[in-house]
């Protein structure tokens, strides 16, 4: 499975009907679910505000179509996310109708094609389960985190560099590196089990 880096949106025009696709990050449905309804209400003056997502922890995978008819909406962007083999994403799609219908298969595409579109924008890396951990190390260890298939860096603090010390925020995957990288830390904190 495979998940997103960060937000991304795009846009497309399909017989002057305007569509604004959205790929959003997400950990869990509450957070997907209080998404949803930010964006009912910010794009209260749409037509449709169609969304699909897909969560790995607990597995769920949830679409609506939003009074489009049946089937031509919410399932063809769930289709195109658990094609690209994604999880953890948030997709939706919002509708300003142009005056120009499109038929069943029309939207199907259009809809479809919007996914498609925001999810090619975005970064995807391979899902990683494991641990977020803060260790504060000496810099010239630094080297044996980076590019290591065990870690994955989020951020390095340079403020103590005078210590000739980093402080690393990293997701280690299993549970040997963990002990690793404690055992070099001059301080720790296990954050907990993370999806990346």
């Amino acid at each position: 499975m495979k998940v997103i880096v960060e937000d991304k949106s795009s846009e497309i025009l399909i017989k002057k009907s305007k569509f604004l696709a959205f790929a959003i990050k997400i950990n869990n449905e509450e957070y997907a679910e209080r998404i949803i309804d930010e964006y009912n209400h910010k794009y209260s003056d749409a037509t449709h505000v169609v969304y699909a997502y897909v969560l790995s922890k607990p597995a769920k995978e949830r679409c609506s179509d939003d009074g489009e008819p049946s089937g031509t909406a919410g399932k063809p962007i769930l289709d195109i996310i658990k094609k690209q083999n994604l999880t953890n994403v948030l997709v939706i799609v919002v509708r300003y109708f142009g005056g120009i219908k499109l038929g069943a298969g029309g939207l199907v595409r259009a809809y479809a094609g919007s996914a498609k579109a925001v999810i090619d924008e975005c970064d995807i890396v391979e899902l990683v389960f494991g641990k977020k951990v803060i260790a504060q190390i000496p810099y010239d260890s630094l080297y044996l985190y980076q590019n290591n298939e065990n870690y994955r860096i989020l951020n390095i603090d340079y403020s103590n560099i005078a210590d000739k010390k980093v402080e690393l925020c990293v997701l280690v995957k299993d549970e040997d590196s963990v002990q690793r990288i404690r055992q070099v830390s001059s301080s720790f904190e296990d954050l907990g089990e993370e999806v990346f």
